[in-house]
């Protein structure tokens, strides 16, 4: 049996969590003033940045990806996803392999 090592982030992945964590708390109104000014920094330092800041922060935008989740049947969208996991079983599970997919999903 192989002890397999868990999946860290790298440097890059903690500079995006952090960034998404920034513009989470700039669309909340609960930034401090570093990290304003920490989320300014990362918004002028390329055009991409600031392209992308104006998509995840535009209002039109918000709306319509509340729209699309209210609009998900999530009983289709698990059952599509059981297929994949598990097809052997046809898409229907229960019990232990729902806990495992949800503790999975939800770490």
């Amino acid at each position: 049996m192989t002890t397999e090592k868990p999946i860290e982030p790298n440097g890059e992945d903690k500079q995006a969590i952090r960034i998404a964590w920034l513009i989470a708390g700039y669309i909340q109104n609960k930034l401090s003033q570093a990290e304003h000014f920490a989320l300014d920094n990362w918004v002028t330092e390329c055009a991409e940045n600031q392209e992308m800041f104006e998509r995840l922060t535009d209002e039109t935008t918000w709306q319509y990806g509340l729209q699309q989740i209210k609009q998900t049947d999530t009983q289709a969208a698990l059952h599509r996803v059981a297929k994949k996991i598990f097809p052997a079983s046809g898409g229907k599970i229960s019990g232990a392999p729902v806990l495992i997919l949800f503790a999975g999903v939800f770490r």
